[in-house]
């Protein structure tokens, strides 16, 4: 059975605290005392080893989100967790562990304060000349999708893995979404 270290000085181990099962080593300082030292691993003590989940291990499930009425950030944050993944204890950083989301009404997203006039959205061709600024105001009419997307999208990582999870996120400007057969489960 393997060894676990049990530090005396930060967590003092009681004898009351021990399973019967567990046979304890005594530290070899003279001033430690009775019950201190290193113990074999027990129920008490989880284990070392971390879940680390492998490619297409974790089965990703269809989440459905309505965006009437939320405030757009706090609904960007809380999509981007569910396409991440860290809803799950599986979570795993640098594998596709996420779920796919599907939002509907993205028309009807409230932005709060004076967001819809002052924020913008830059988009830069490269070129000299080549920047084309729009204000919220004019995404929310003219493209209500471009606007949920891009606040989503900007709370993945960067990267092969944050371009893999983008393509799990289906935004649409109604009520209606195309994604029936997926059968999304409403999102709490």
């Amino acid at each position: 059975m393997p060894w676990t270290a049990y530090n005396h000085r930060t967590s003092p181990l009681t004898p009351q605290a021990i399973s019967v099962s567990s046979s304890i080593l005594h530290c070899p300082s003279a001033g430690c005392a009775p019950g201190h030292g290193w113990i074999k691993e027990t129920s008490l003590i989880m284990p070392r080893q971390t879940y680390h989940a492998k490619p297409g291990q974790v089965p990703a499930t269809w989440r459905h989100i309505d965006a009437d009425g939320k405030v757009l950030g706090r609904l960007a944050t809380e999509v981007a967790t569910m396409l991440m993944g860290k809803h799950k204890p599986e979570y795993t950083p640098n594998v596709l562990c996420g779920d796919c989301v599907v939002i509907t009404n993205a028309s009807k997203v409230v932005l709060t304060g004076k967001k819809a006039d002052q924020k913008t959205l830059r988009k830069w061709s490269g070129y000299p000349g080549g920047l084309k600024v729009r204000t919220y105001a004019d995404l929310q009419e003219n493209d209500p999708s471009r606007m949920v997307t891009e606040a989503v999208i900007r709370m993945l990582p960067r990267g092969r893995l944050g371009r893999r999870i983008q393509r799990n996120l289906r935004v649409f400007a109604g009520a209606e979404h195309t994604h029936q057969a997926q059968q999304p489960v409403a999102a709490s």
